[in-house]
């Protein structure tokens, strides 16, 4: 697993972490889908650092605290939990949604790995 750091400024951005380096393809498609979708749902405005909150940890590089997130530690009893936080309960669209999603972003991760 490598893990990445995640940005937010004017967009998003992932740097893996043990070459500083941007991803060639940025996920900030997937990011913005995800977001919408939590905005989608009745009224809960969560961000994407505070849906993985659990999943992340705060490291220092160079001096500066930043926020790591393992995404490859969302599994399918997360996302079931994460849509109870969206939705207010867990229902079979939703959790596809939320599923659908993590499962591209680990399909992104694991080939942007594989392609280093």
């Amino acid at each position: 697993m490598i893990p990445y750091k995640f940005h937010k400024a004017d967009d998003f951005s992932l740097v893996n972490l043990s070459t500083e380096e941007e991803p060639e393809e940025p996920l900030e498609e997937l990011i913005a889908q995800y977001e919408a979708l939590c905005k989608n749902h009745r009224d809960h405005r969560l961000s994407l650092q505070e849906l993985a909150k659990p999943y992340t940890c705060v490291k220092t590089i160079n001096g500066k605290e930043n926020m790591v997130i393992d995404f490859e530690r969302w599994e399918k009893e997360d996302v079931e939990t994460f849509c109870a936080y969206i939705c207010g309960e867990v229902n079979s669209s939703c959790v596809f949604e939320a599923y659908e999603y993590v499962i591209d972003l680990k399909i992104a991760f694991l080939n942007r790995k594989d392609a280093k």
